[in-house]
């Protein structure tokens, strides 16, 4: 009997490790055969679209909400009404699109929904031009819904309306004066409904991603119509990310410091920065270039494409890696916000910014692209 019931474990035992060795065999088969499925350019844009693409825009669209809650609640007594309370959530909110606001593919470039999004720049001042007459038009006994608001001119909706209804100093003294209740109600109305428009805008976007523009953007099938489909996505994303530096070097830090090309330091200008009400700029600087450099290292990203295509491309990597690091590191003022700087004519420190974003870009452009065998367009802020 004893003998009988050791055979039987020892057959168990062999068919156990036979069995084990079986499903080895087929997850080594499978990784494999998927593996070899995949190419470099598909795997970074299923990378780069489900780890660091919708988690910001899903970002976007739960900050845009807590302003559109946060103004609601706000404004649920007018006459108590204190822009405090609302600031801290535009603020996040503007930090979250200035993450992935810099983003010029997908369904954000359908039916002006960027600029819906922020106006800006605004060289005129359409925002407090236009708001102003919208507030000046409204009757207290009438409603300004989202969607209402969503047919107007795109300068009385997004962020750089809302930061003028709740950060501009002189618009705020005109409201909290003896005729304050007439004056709240309308501009209460705007500010939810600005708030509502803009969060409404934000999942849109963000389920138009997940419902169909994702499937298209990774579809792999797709370059049997258009050859090279994907590297064309890729590049479009690395496009993107060189345009976005551009845009803070030519943008938002030369004309408000005084730099024009080939004439050096000219007059500066603190209202040509992106968010002067708010006092915001250097933030919103700082959340692209955190966002950029986040790609950058991301897995399957361009710092592993670039090492991919080119194994000894290490030093290349490194500077790039260092480069994102010394921009960085200018974005946080110093002793006073960039708007008070650009007043009080301290711009070191904003100098220094442009010349690290511009030896980034520098970088990305002549170095990585060529290394990585990536073609990159022009676009109309290459200051080049």
């Amino acid at each position: 009997m004893k003998d009988i019931v050791v055979k039987i474990l020892r057959n168990r035992t062999r068919y156990l490790a036979l069995w084990l060795g079986i499903q080895a065999l087929s997850l080594q088969t499978f990784s494999t055969l998927a593996s070899a499925g995949v190419s470099a350019e598909h795997d970074f844009l299923i990378s780069t679209t489900d780890q660091w693409l919708m988690p910001r825009y899903a970002t976007f669209t739960q900050q845009a909400r807590q302003l559109a809650l946060s103004a609601d609640a706000a404004c649920r007594d007018v006459t108590r009404f204190e822009p405090v309370t609302v600031q801290d959530a535009w603020r996040g909110a503007m930090r979250s699109w200035a993450a992935v606001g810099w983003v010029n593919y997908g369904p954000i470039t359908e039916g002006n929904l960027k600029s819906r999004i922020q106006f800006w720049p605004d060289e005129k001042n359409l925002v407090k031009r236009k708001t102003r007459e919208l507030l000046g038009a409204s009757q207290p006994e009438r409603e300004m819904s989202a969607e209402q608001l969503g047919q107007k001119s795109v300068a009385v909706q997004g962020l750089n309306a809302l930061e003028y209804l709740l950060f501009d100093q002189e618009f705020l003294a005109s409201i909290a004066t003896k005729d304050s209740a007439s004056r709240q109600v309308p501009f209460c109305r705007l500010l939810t409904a600005g708030s509502q428009n803009l969060a409404e805008i934000a999942a849109d976007v963000e389920q138009r991603w997940k419902t169909s523009f994702r499937e298209q953007w990774l579809d792999a099938d797709y370059e049997e119509q258009q050859p090279h489909y994907l590297k064309d996505n890729l590049e479009r994303v690395f496009g993107a990310m060189v345009a976005s530096l551009e845009v803070i070097k030519s943008r938002k830090l030369a004309p408000a410091i005084g730099i024009k090309a080939g004439k050096g330091l000219g007059k500066t200008n603190p209202w040509l920065l992106e968010s002067w009400r708010a006092e915001h700029s250097a933030q919103n600087m700082r959340a692209t270039l955190e966002s950029l450099q986040a790609l950058y290292v991301a897995p399957a990203s361009f710092s592993s494409y670039l090492l991919k295509k080119q194994p000894d491309a290490k030093a290349l990597d490194g500077q790039i890696r260092d480069a994102f690091t010394a921009a960085l590191a200018q974005t946080v003022p110093a002793q006073m916000s960039f708007e008070r700087a650009v007043k009080a004519g301290e711009v070191v420190q904003m100098i220094e910014l442009y010349n690290a974003v511009g030896d980034l870009a520098q970088l990305l452009k002549h170095e990585y692209a060529p290394a990585a065998g990536l073609k990159i367009g022009f676009n109309a802020n290459d200051g080049d």
